[in-house]
């Protein structure tokens, strides 16, 4: 698994610039082949492929969010389990 930032639409609105990735909390936990899927594979040429794979992305970080606040990698100070 390898840690991919987000780089689909609104990706500037996080962080990301010339030489900079998004936040660091906007990340995916990924096997190499997904990771080149939304890095480089391309994403589509219409508006709405483009929407599909960037929600498809953003859906993947906030998997990776809750796996990582499961397994006590981040915590959240008075967050409460359940």
């Amino acid at each position: 698994m390898v840690a991919a930032h987000y780089t689909g639409l609104r990706s500037n609105l996080l962080g990301k610039g010339t030489g900079h990735k998004p936040h660091d909390l906007c990340v995916a936990d990924l096997c190499s082949h997904c990771h080149y899927h939304f890095d480089v594979a391309g994403g589509g040429n219409t508006f709405e492929q483009k929407i599909d794979k960037s929600e498809q992305f953003l859906f993947c970080v906030i998997k990776t969010i809750i796996r990582r606040i499961d397994q006590d990698v981040v915590k959240i100070e008075g967050m409460k389990d359940g």
